[in-house]
């Protein structure tokens, strides 16, 4: 998959946006800090898809990615590989 320029703009945008207004407005971090980690990203995010539309569409997609890798570690290991030991910042 490849992005437009314009589409990056966009996303960008947003993540700006979407940064400044968690650091300003109160009741928005309250929801967003409040918003569980154990549900589906869909359900537990979807209240941002609106105004947020490719921010969310990305971090969606880290979700499915990053859910998975428990899964592919346990499989390198089965194999007698040891998982890497990489920290996100």
């Amino acid at each position: 998959m490849t992005f437009t320029e314009e589409y990056i703009d966009d996303f960008e945008r947003e993540l700006i946006e979407f940064e400044r207004k968690y650091h300003t407005d109160n009741t928005f971090k309250a929801l967003v800090q409040n918003t569980s980690k154990c549900e589906l990203f869909g359900e537990a995010w979807g209240w941002l898809y609106e105004a947020y539309p490719r921010l969310m569409n990305f971090c969606d997609a880290l979700s499915f990615i990053f859910s998975c890798r428990s899964t592919v570690e346990s499989d390198f290991s089965l194999i007698g590989l040891e998982k890497m030991n990489i920290e996100l910042v």
